[in-house]
């Protein structure tokens, strides 16, 4: 009767702890900024923008070519389903991804203790694993909602696997297929799953505890052999797996992706990442993710290579001193950073961040916990024979006081939590002021555009969200639905063209303005700056010498009479600089743009026909006005032909490195 009241205490003690490190974790992880998206968060919404208008299209998210991002379509129809609730309301999508990591946060608990972990290293596992500094672009990023589905399911399909190997059973094997389907759909790691899930049957199964071979793990391997250690059941779920792994790998391998192409990679680019000093770059940024030690980043040459062979060792060493499940999480661990370094660290290295070590966090406070028990149960020898269990657990948990060893630990895990608590508070001030100044620029462009249609085009050159988000973000300001093209100078650099639908934002001195009213002053603009060009030294001769090199920048030069998205071109005294282009001219066309008049230079601009016909349209002579002076030409002449326009520039006596400015040069269109 004791005993039962004790193991019914001990099970609601552990139960209000996992609920108070739940809370704690929601509390701490809670975004100050609950009131606005983030960054990535409106590309996701661009990319359902479809399901939105007409839900029934949510099936086409499975189709791995619909779109060219990431084959995540657990990922969009997540995002689906709660923009049906909560519209464009933030704070609901936050609570959601929340309460997913604090599934996987129980879940990582569950599978500890399914590992045979004690429950006070148990829980400590999931403490570890639920307060992390990077983990504020995990739970409070929804971007990053495809990492927490995957480990959720992961640690789902774990769970089923290991209640399996308990007690075989046919709805447990179906649960682990489900589970893992789940994973596909969410994240590409979870191509590591199958293997993973065949080692944890083979070390169950052959009884391989301490995994090197000795006569008694021959013999056990021999009687396990002929004993048929797969079933049937088993052998046709890892043909599954095995048929699903390579389906997925050829569709990873053949669908479009614009933000990671492996496919397309050379060999010779392979080998150049499969070298000591990038592996070695690697560890040392792994490390600084995982602990936040901000001056492992800054170790470099011979020292970097000692500080990484000397953890390397170190992990052999824990490898070998551990127990199985010490193994395996370590296992798992090796195995997710592999992948990040082969299909991440190898593409772009610069995108690798602390969200990309959720799932691989896993295996190592798994690993970190079963050491925590070897330790408290002061069982520290390397070959281990098979030893009952007790039977009361000692744990935090239990009638007598806790020891001092357990009190260390606790100290220690606590103080690693602090640690982290601190940084992620750090960080989210960090994202609250990114994201105040985003709130302001949308209050400045609602007070510039009060309101907007379906045919806007809205581009950036400067923008606090990334430029290339432009239109995502402005069409979800503004709930209204914005077409191709529209984000960064890029992509109007290549659209080449502009009617008065466009318009084209700057961001500077906390201040968003219109960068090119004039577009809505004419039927049409076609941006000359965006046609293919060459550039040219022209000799006082007249002898020509194609510029090798040329500077191709569009800066924004600010005078007394405003900015101007400009060509920069910086002269020699005594050349000609010359920027030519080959466009055709439309009908009822002008030539307009400006000039900057600085001291030493001088400007030309000059048209050649096909016929060999020069005209000089526009010459300079010096001066120093620092304003923009407009210049406007009629080519109505030369409608329907192709020319060469020349804009050109000449130093005389001007200081070292003086620059000139044609300040958009383009030709407006008006039909009446």
């Amino acid at each position: 009767m004791i005993h039962q009241h004790l193991m019914t205490r001990n099970k609601l003690l552990t139960r209000l702890a996992l609920i108070g490190l739940i809370l704690i974790t929601l509390s701490i992880y809670y975004p100050p900024f609950d009131w606005a998206f983030v960054g990535d968060d409106y590309v996701q919404f661009d990319y359902i923008k479809d399901v939105i208008a007409n839900p029934w299209l949510g099936f086409a998210l499975f189709n791995p070519y619909y779109l060219s991002w990431y084959y995540r379509p657990l990922q969009l129809v997540w995002l689906a389903l709660l923009e049906g609730i909560f519209h464009f309301v933030p704070n609901g999508y936050y609570w959601v991804a929340l309460l997913f990591h604090a599934l996987a946060v129980a879940l990582v608990y569950r599978v500890a203790r399914q590992f045979k972990l004690g429950v006070f290293t148990a829980v400590l596992a999931a403490a570890l694993f639920a307060i992390h500094s990077h983990w504020v672009d995990v739970v409070t990023w929804i971007s990053s909602v495809a990492i927490v589905l995957a480990a959720v399911f992961s640690l789902l399909t774990l769970s089923a696997w290991l209640s399996y190997l308990k007690r075989p059973s046919t709805r447990h094997l179906l649960l682990t297929l489900l589970f893992c389907l789940l994973t596909v759909l969410s994240h590409e790691e979870s191509v590591l799953l199958p293997p993973f899930l065949l080692l944890m049957l083979l070390a169950d199964r052959l009884e391989i505890r301490d995994w090197r071979l000795s006569k008694r793990t021959i013999s056990n391997l021999q009687r396990s052999v002929n004993a048929a250690p797969i079933s049937k059941k088993e052998i046709l779920l890892f043909a599954t797996f095995a048929i699903l792994t390579l389906a997925y790998l050829y569709i990873q391998l053949t669908r479009p992706n614009n933000t990671v192409d492996i496919a397309s990679r050379q060999a010779t680019e392979w080998l150049t990442y499969f070298t000591w000093p990038e592996f070695a770059e690697f560890v040392i940024v792994t490390l600084f993710r995982f602990t936040f030690i901000v001056r492992l980043v800054s170790l470099s040459g011979w020292v970097a290579s000692l500080f990484v062979a000397g953890v390397l060792a170190w992990l052999w060493l824990w490898f070998w001193w551990g127990n199985r499940t010490v193994r395996l999480g370590l296992v798992w661990l090796l195995l997710h950073l592999l992948f990040i370094y082969w299909a991440l660290w190898t593409q772009l290295p610069n995108l690798y961040a602390g969200r990309h070590i959720y799932q691989g966090m896993i295996g190592l406070v798994l690993a970190i916990g079963a050491s925590l028990e070897m330790v408290l149960r002061e069982d520290f020898s390397p070959r281990r024979a098979r030893r009952s269990r007790r039977e009361e657990e000692k744990s935090l948990f239990s009638l007598r006081s806790p020891r001092l060893n357990q009190i260390i630990v606790l100290v220690m895990v606590t103080a690693v939590s602090l640690h982290h608590i601190n940084q992620t508070q750090n960080t989210q001030q960090v994202w609250l002021n990114n994201v105040t100044e985003e709130a302001r620029v949308r209050q400045q462009l609602a007070e510039l555009f009060p309101n907007i249609s379906p045919d806007n085009h809205f581009f950036a050159v400067r923008f606090p969200i990334a430029p290339q988000f432009t239109r995502s973000a402005v069409q979800l300001w503004y709930d209204t639905p914005l077409e191709r093209p529209g984000g960064s100078l890029d992509h109007l650099f290549a659209w080449g063209r502009a009617n008065p639908d466009f318009v084209v934002l700057d961001y500077a001195d906390g201040q968003v303005y219109n960068l090119m009213p004039e577009l809505q002053e004419h039927d049409e603009t076609i941006f000359l700056w965006a046609q293919q060009s060459r550039r040219f030294w022209i000799e006082a001769n007249g002898e020509e010498t194609a510029v090798p090199d040329p500077d191709t920048s569009l800066p924004i030069v600010e005078t007394q009479n405003g900015s101007q998205l400009a060509i920069k071109m910086t002269p020699q005294n005594g050349r000609w600089l010359s920027h030519r282009v080959l466009p055709t001219i439309p009908p009822n066309s002008e030539l307009h743009t400006a000039i900057l008049p600085r001291s030493g230079l001088r400007y030309r601009l000059r048209l050649h026909t096909l016929e060999g016909e020069e005209v000089t349209l526009l010459e300079t002579g010096e001066g120093e006005v620092e304003k923009w002076q407009p210049v406007v030409i009629t080519l109505e002449e030369y409608a329907g032909t192709a020319v060469t326009l020349r804009f050109e520039i000449w130093g005389e006596g001007a200081a070292e490195d003086v620059s000139g400015y044609w300040a958009n040069p383009r030709l407006v269109v008006d039909e009446n």
